[in-house]
This record gives structure tokens, C-alpha cells and sequence, in this order.
């Protein structure tokens, strides 16, 4: 019964993934954790989302622009060993509270049209970078810090597709090679991860059909919705779990 439901979870968060190039593992985390250890989902997730972003990234290849996305890969790479240091090491409780508080408060202020463009881009490539490193290493959710600062400064449907998938996919790479090297890639994440994939795909191929019939304003509402529902979830969720210890 766990299997299924986790095969379920696993083709919603795919198609929602095909749709908005992100979200695998923000609605993803929080169902699988009630059947699977942190420790086996975020490394399982990791490995899926790359296979989902090598597909999305082979139908908008075309759609990649190169400006900043160097100096938001770079800060990104530069802080998953600190993630990773804190997924092996520290309560991921406390993680999780603090990504559910971030994306709250940002993606509502989004939602209410209270936006602030940043002057500086590359200040905040550096930080978005920074913090989805971070999140990566540590609970496998890259894609809120780049998803909101690319929303913040309208960037349009086609390129923030591509280019957050270019930059998910490098992240991905080097987060599983350090997962590997700190011994987080055992025979139980690759076992659970082979039945997860026939549903990845037909999830992924579903969202990037329903896709291409999108507007960009609708499309940037369906972004901030999901941000503010895993955000509120997440935020809710760890302090009930929090209380009850």
C-alpha cells in the first residue's frame, strides 16, 4: 500500500514538474516522508529530478540565456556541502521551518502584487544561488529561492523554464556525487528509486504537454500558488511535529 502511494505522489509531483519546471520535490517531500526516511527521500528525489530535468531541458534547450546563470550555478555548487553537512548532522526540523517561513512570507507577498525588483542582479543571483545550494544539500529543495527571485524580477515563461532547468540539473550532478561520497546513495535509495521512475516520466510528459497551452500570466500564478501551499504546509506540518516531540 505504501508503494502505491508513493507511485502516486510521485505522478503528481512529475506532472507539476513537466508544468513549471520545479515542484518535484516540494510536493513530493512532504507526502513521502510519512513512508520513507528523510535520509532515502532527499537523495531519491535528487536522482529523480535529474532524469526529469535532462527531459525537459532536450524540448527548451533553444530557450537558454547564459546572463548570470554562471554566477547563480557557481553559488549554488559552492554551498551544497553545508546542506549536505546539515541533512547528515543536525534536526531537519529546523530546515524544513525555515524554508516553509521563507517561502511563505515571499511568495504571499508575490500573490498580493507587493513586488520589489532587485537593482542589483547579480547580488541576487548570488543569494538565490546561495540559499537553493543550501536547501539542495540539505532537503533536495533547490527550486523555491531561484524560482521566487527569478519571479521577482519577470523574467518570461520560456527562459525561466530553461534556465532554471539548466541550473537544477548542474546542481543535481553535484549533489549526487557528494550524497555518494558521504554515503547517503545505499542500495535502499536505488531500489525505491527504480520503481519511481515509469511514473516520473509519464508525470513529466503530461506537464510539459499542459505546458505549452499555458499564458505566461497564468503560469506565473500557478508558480506562486505552489510556492505559498508547499510553503504554508511545510511551515504548519514541522511545527505540529515540533510540538509533539
Amino acid at each position: 500500500m505504501d508503494l502505491v502511494f508513493g507511485i502516486i505522489i510521485i505522478l503528481i509531483s512529475a506532472f507539476i514538474q513537466g508544468l513549471t519546471s520545479f515542484g518535484l520535490s516540494m510536493v513530493a517531500i512532504p507526502f513521502l516522508i510519512r513512508i520513507i526516511p528523510l535520509k532515502e527521500i532527499v537523495p531519491i528525489i535528487v536522482v529523480l529530478a535529474l532524469f526529469t530535468n535532462i527531459h525537459i531541458l532536450i524540448s527548451f534547450r533553444k530557450e537558454i540565456r547564459l546572463k548570470n546563470l554562471g554566477l547563480l550555478i557557481l553559488a549554488g555548487i559552492l554551498f551544497i556541502p553545508t546542506g549536505t553537512y546539515s541533512l547528515k548532522y543536525f534536526n531537519s526540523d529546523y530546515l524544513k521551518l525555515f524554508f516553509g517561513i521563507l517561502i511563505t512570507g515571499f511568495s504571499l507577498l508575490l500573490i498580493l502584487k507587493k513586488t520589489f525588483p532587485i537593482k542589483h542582479e547579480k547580488i541576487g543571483y548570488a543569494i538565490a544561488g546561495s540559499l537553493s545550494g543550501f536547501l539542495n544539500g540539505s532537503l533536495s529543495l533547490s527550486g523555491p529561492p531561484v524560482v521566487l527571485f527569478l519571479s521577482i524580477q519577470g523574467v518570461n515563461k520560456n527562459t525561466f523554464r530553461a534556465n532554471t532547468t539548466v541550473y537544477f540539473m548542474i546542481l543535481n550532478i553535484v549533489t549526487i556525487a557528494i550524497f555518494f561520497a558521504n554515503g547517503l546513495l545505499n542500495q535502499a535509495v536505488f531500489e525505491k528509486t527504480l520503481y519511481f521512475i515509469p511514473p516520473l516520466f509519464i508525470g513529466v510528459f503530461a506537464g510539459i504537454k499542459a505546458f505549452k497551452k499555458l499564458k505566461e500570466e497564468l503560469f506565473r500564478k500557478i508558480v506562486l500558488v505552489l510556492l505559498l501551499v508547499s510553503g504554508t504546509y511545510t511551515t504548519i506540518s514541522t511545527l505540529i511535529g515540533l510540538m509533539n516531540n
